[in-house]
């Protein structure tokens, strides 16, 4: 009888365990998002860090950069594109930094600087421009960076270095200067 009370309750329990780990195994529903496309998607973000601007144009951390292979200088914003078709491309260029004020002859002073910008993850790579260029990112550039669609690249870094000497700066007018950065994304033949 003894034995049988305790197979009864051995049995009971192993039952309990399995029930229990049968009611855990089971996940709370959730809703799951899928999405897709018919035609062409893209997408085109820029961010600054209004933080930091304006900055110093004397500053050693913008200070020329001669080095085509090495990026250096202030990082001051980020941005992120995606597309669904192979044949996307952006452009990015600027113009010079003008002074907001004229000197006592009326000129306004120019200041030539470099755009460096990233568009692979982990910012490995780059394309750069300065005033009068026009940086090209498409999948030619780097088809093992976009190698499958979505094509995307997501926060990349922007930076910015003077492209013009400590002398020049430092003889240019004094007061506040400002440019202005185009980026524009064509998708499609």
């Amino acid at each position: 009888m003894i034995k049988s009370f305790v197979r009864t309750i051995i049995v009971i329990v192993l039952l309990l365990c399995v029930a229990t780990g049968l009611y855990s195994a089971n996940s709370v529903a959730f809703p799951q998002v899928i999405s897709g496309f018919v035609d062409t998607i893209y997408d085109l973000s820029v961010e600054l860090d209004n933080t930091i601007l304006p900055f110093n144009l004397l500053s050693d951390s913008v200070k020329r950069n001669t080095d085509s292979s090495l990026v250096r200088g202030l990082m001051f914003g980020k941005f992120s594109f995606a597309s669904n078709d192979e044949s996307f491309a952006l452009r990015i260029s600027h113009d010079k930094l003008r002074s907001d004020n004229p000197d006592g002859e009326g000129n306004y002073s120019e200041l030539d600087y470099r755009l460096d910008i990233f568009y692979s993850s982990g910012n490995t790579a780059f394309v750069s421009c300065v005033a009068g260029q026009t940086a090209i990112i498409n999948r030619e550039l780097n088809s093992a960076v976009f190698a499958s669609s979505p094509y995307v690249s997501t926060n990349q870094s922007l930076y910015v270095s003077m492209n013009e000497s400590s002398e020049a700066i430092a003889e240019a007018v004094d007061g506040t200067y400002s440019s202005t950065i185009t980026v524009e994304m064509t998708v499609g033949s």
